[in-house]
């Protein structure tokens, strides 16, 4: 099955910025929750969607200096960045994670994925 895994990421949150960055067991939390999905990279592709604006530059460079896949898109238009990172992958099935969400379940993702691939 051709799936992916686009988690959008963005430091200009209002109630908290940068909390993407914030270190959770030592790393920062982009790569804590890459760390904790990539075990699915079977299942699915991963990548990132950032925003193009200078503003998120060190999201690129957290991602490059933990060879996490990442692609740019327009910052004030979320869903844009999913459409430019689906047509980059040309996956059959999405999954749509937010990256402050550093417990999102690997089974559970991985669960679905099964389920749309048996009932398909």
């Amino acid at each position: 099955m051709n799936s992916a895994i686009i988690i959008q990421a963005r430091l200009t949150s209002r109630r908290l910025p940068a909390k993407v960055l914030l270190p959770l067991c030592g790393l920062p939390l982009i790569v804590y929750q890459y760390k904790r999905i990539c075990c699915l990279s079977d299942e699915a592709q991963i990548i990132f969607a950032i925003p193009d604006s200078e503003t998120n530059n060190i999201l690129v460079t957290v991602c490059e200096d933990y060879n996490i896949p990442y692609m740019r898109g327009p910052e004030n238009d979320v869903y844009q960045r999913y459409v430019l990172a689906s047509e980059l992958l040309r996956p059959e099935y999405l999954v749509r994670v937010n990256s402050d969400c550093p417990l999102i379940s690997p089974s559970t993702i991985k669960s679905a994925l099964d389920f749309i691939s048996s009932n398909s």
